[in-house]
């Protein structure tokens, strides 16, 4: 089967696109300074409250990714949709490193809003 010519491909599905089209938020790294406490940060040690358990998967125990302070987030959120305080953190099993596709992946990752 021979594909249509891709303007014309891109046509058919301009109807749709729209539907998949959000805004987002770029992110990028300062390796020149040291996140302070609740500032969003990628690797290190995260702000964690107190009594949390570290996450775990059937394997391994999670390693942290990433902290996004969200109210640093809030105004470049034009929808509103993320709340607008906490630190949401995330974590993942670098270790074997699932793609996500099977449910049984579930417990390889995870994420926790928390407020300061």
């Amino acid at each position: 089967m021979e594909l249509p010519p891709l303007p014309q491909a891109l046509e058919r599905l301009s109807g749709i696109l729209p539907e998949f089209v959000a805004p987002s938020i770029h992110f990028s790294l300062d390796c020149s300074r040291t996140a302070k406490i609740g500032e969003s940060k990628v690797g290190g040690q995260p702000d964690l409250p107190e009594g949390f358990e570290w996450p775990n998967s059937e394997y391994a125990t999670l390693d942290f990714l990433l902290q996004i302070d969200l109210a640093a987030v809030a105004p470049l959120d034009p929808l509103r949709e993320l709340p607008s305080s906490g630190l949401l953190s995330f974590f993942y099993d670098l270790h074997e490193q699932p793609w996500g596709f099977d449910p049984t992946e579930n417990e390889s990752w995870r994420r926790l809003l928390h407020f300061a």
